[in-house]
């Protein structure tokens, strides 16, 4: 990716997905020759189509010619580096393992309520992180544009590059929000046929969705901090969100305000509006102002 090479990237990664999609049915039920497994046997696919996408990221680095080769004499231990290199993926690390954890914390919740709801909770966030793949393509495919353009002294590109992150993304995403708000059911019965399921589900994400939009701000914002190396901005930002709106608004608004069950599924749009605005409004007001005094000089 770094150098530019979409096209093996993309083949290494769509041999491993084709591989876990064929195996998935084979090993889960015990087709043909092979032993009926269940879970097993879709962990069991999983972890050969990992191992496919870096055969075939082997095989292709080995026959090919790169710019970039991989050497043992140059990988040697240096913290400074290595301080450097763990402060702008902590926040890309907080931004996958907080859900995970945020996802369990809700579970615990709603389960004092139904176990219908803890079906809702994972077939939201299932939905949500398919839906907004598109759009996390766009705004990681800007960074390195970002990054590069701004340790190149060029503050006209970094700010087009923003602009036209945002002009890809934003439209995506109020697409999708439409589509849910209309015709939520359409979503929900690619998980589940029970009509309760589908009932309550439809209502949830009416609520979950509301403010899905924001998300582009969120991202956006976070990635031009990481790509400007301004990695305190993009962990707090990162904490802010998931932990310090999301868990208190969890908490206060089923019980304080009344809401129940709906006060759980309101905390996430609530976070999404507040942290992905006070991203985007930060980013914009430390990143442009400095963007134009490298221009002018």
């Amino acid at each position: 990716q770094a150098i530019g090479r979409m096209n093996e990237t993309m083949a290494a990664l769509l041999c491993g997905s084709i591989t876990n999609i064929i195996l998935d049915p084979v090993l889960i039920f015990g087709l043909g020759p092979f032993p009926m497994l269940g879970i097993s046997g879709a962990a069991l696919a999983t972890g050969i189509g990992q191992c496919v996408t870096l055969s075939v990221y082997l095989i292709i680095y080995c026959t090919h010619r790169f710019p970039v080769q991989l050497r043992l004499s140059c990988i040697k231990p240096d913290w400074r580096l290595d301080a450097k290199l763990y402060s702008i993926g902590v926040p890309a690390i907080l931004n996958l393992a907080l859900p995970s954890v945020l996802v369990s914390f809700l579970n615990s919740l709603l389960a004092a309520y139904s176990q219908g709801y803890v079906v809702i909770l994972g077939i939201y966030y299932k939905l949500q992180t398919f839906l907004y793949l598109p759009a996390g393509g766009i705004v990681q495919g800007m960074r390195p544009l970002i990054s590069y353009n701004y340790g190149a002294g060029r503050p006209q590109n970094v700010r087009k590059a923003i602009r036209v992150m945002m002009a890809l993304a934003l439209p995506y995403t109020v697409v999708v929000w439409a589509l849910v708000m209309a015709v939520p059911q359409i979503f929900v019965r690619i998980f589940s046929e029970d009509a309760a399921i589908s009932e309550g589900a439809s209502r949830a994400l009416h609520l979950y969705f509301c403010a899905f939009v924001f998300q582009s701000f969120q991202y956006s914002g976070q990635t031009v901090f990481k790509a400007l190396n301004k990695k305190g901005n993009a962990i707090f930002f990162s904490l802010f969100r998931k932990v310090i709106l999301v868990v208190p608004l969890t908490f206060l608004l089923p019980a304080a305000a009344g809401l129940g069950t709906d006060g759980v599924f309101i905390a996430e749009p609530v976070s999404n509006l507040i942290g992905g605005m006070a991203c985007f409004v930060t980013m914009l007001l430390t990143v442009l102002p400095e963007l134009k005094r490298m221009a002018e000089k």
